[in-house]
This record gives C-alpha cells, sequence and structure tokens, in this order.
C-alpha cells in the first residue's frame, strides 16, 4: 500500500498549530474499535473510475496553475495534482511508492499570491499563497506556503514547497522530486513541533507576504 504526500505534509503543518498550542483540529471519525458494521466492509463495491486530469492550457502562468493545482487538492481530484507535478516528481513519487492522493477537503479556501521569476531565462517560478480549512468544532488553520514551479514543454509543473512549520523556525523546501530527502525534513520537522511542548502560539492568522491583500480566498 501506497504512502501519501499530502498526509506527511499536513502531518507536519497540523503539528505545527497543534504543538503550539493553536487550534487544535478534532480528530476524524477513523477506525471505531468499539462499533460499526462488520459486513460493510466484505461488501464487494465497484471501483470508480478514474477522473481524466482537468489542465489548464500550456501557455498558463505559474498562479493560474497553482491555482489548478491547490483546486485539485481541495476536490480531491488526483489525476488532475499528479499531472500537474514535473515528469521528475511523478517518476520519483512512484519509484518510492508515494502516492499523490490529495486530501479532499472542500471547506478550504486558499489565496494565490504573485509570481516571482527566480531565474534569468524565466523558467523557474516562485507562487505564494495561503490555504485556509475549517473543521467541525468551528476552528480554522492557516498555512503559508510557496509554490516552487518549474517551465516544461507542456507548461508549468510544480516541483516542490517551501513553508515555515513554526515563525520561530527556518523555512524549509519540500522537494518533490526527492521524495526520500522531502520524508526526512517532515520527519525532522515533526518530531521537533511534537517534542517542544506549547511555548510559542501558532501564527494561524499570519499573512503570506507574497499574497496581497486584495486577493480574495477562492471557493
Amino acid at each position: 500500500m501506497k504512502s501519501t504526500i499530502w498526509t506527511s505534509i499536513l502531518a507536519m503543518l497540523l503539528a505545527a498549530v497543534i504543538g503550539c498550542g493553536g487550534d487544535n483540529p478534532p480528530a476524524g471519525d477513523g477506525d471505531d474499535a468499539g462499533g460499526g458494521d462488520d459486513s460493510a466492509a466484505t461488501t464487494p463495491t465497484t471501483p470508480p473510475t478514474p477522473k481524466a486530469a482537468q489542465l489548464p492550457p500550456e501557455d498558463a502562468t505559474p498562479d493560474v496553475v497553482v491555482a489548478t493545482f491547490l483546486d485539485s487538492l481541495r476536490s480531491g481530484d488526483d489525476a488532475t495534482a499528479e499531472a500537474l507535478l514535473t515528469e521528475r516528481a511523478r517518476i520519483e513519487t512512484e519509484r518510492a511508492n508515494l502516492a499523490v492522493e490529495p486530501p479532499g477537503t472542500p471547506s478550504a479556501r486558499y489565496a494565490v499570491g504573485q509570481v516571482q521569476y527566480v531565474t534569468e531565462n524565466k523558467d523557474g517560478a516562485h507562487v505564494g499563497s495561503v490555504w485556509e480549512d475549517s473543521y467541525d468544532d468551528g476552528t480554522t488553520a492557516t498555512y503559508n506556503v510557496t509554490w516552487v514551479l518549474r517551465r516544461q514543454s507542456q507548461g508549468w509543473r510544480i516541483v516542490g514547497l517551501a513553508t515555515q512549520p513554526r515563525p520561530d523556525k527556518p523555512e524549509i523546501f519540500l522537494n518533490f522530486e526527492n521524495p526520500q530527502e522531502m520524508l526526512d525534513k517532515v520527519a525532522k520537522a515533526n518530531a521537533e513541533l511534537t517534542g517542544e511542548g506549547q511555548e510559542t502560539p501558532a501564527a494561524t492568522t499570519a499573512q503570506n507576504p507574497d499574497v496581497p491583500p486584495s486577493k480574495s480566498f477562492q471557493r
């Protein structure tokens, strides 16, 4: 069974919120050892037909690609999310038995910031974003993420992301083209965040400087 990219990354981001005394998202329904109908687990089901990737045009700008990618995360559209990674990222995550499998959180909202080109040939770009999710008990968590993109023959594609797990921690780059390094960084960040107590409040309302205030959240 494959592990998932987003489960690992979201675990790190949630550890930053929970471990620092911020809004604590409630536990999911999960598996209930004390109840449930065992017969449901044995009922044969027809697997759903895979959805085709919904890709932006090849000439779409990096911010449009990021917005499409975030929409796929919110809706759980794994075909689109995977197709918007670089070719090398797709190959390496498959080799590492690491599935894309977006979380699928329809309650989430996001705002996408301006494009910053980081190479002279303008074939590399950073795009800031703010991702906000709400939970059943009314609490919310806000994550600031910078997406790293590279121009390929089929258009802009996502290499990885940079995020600051906590205001007093340095920003870390999670490279989807190097899954083992990415998972090692996530594990290290999780260990540090969950092991340091609750001394610093989580900045759950922090604004990403790359996202202009006029940029509204997308629903």
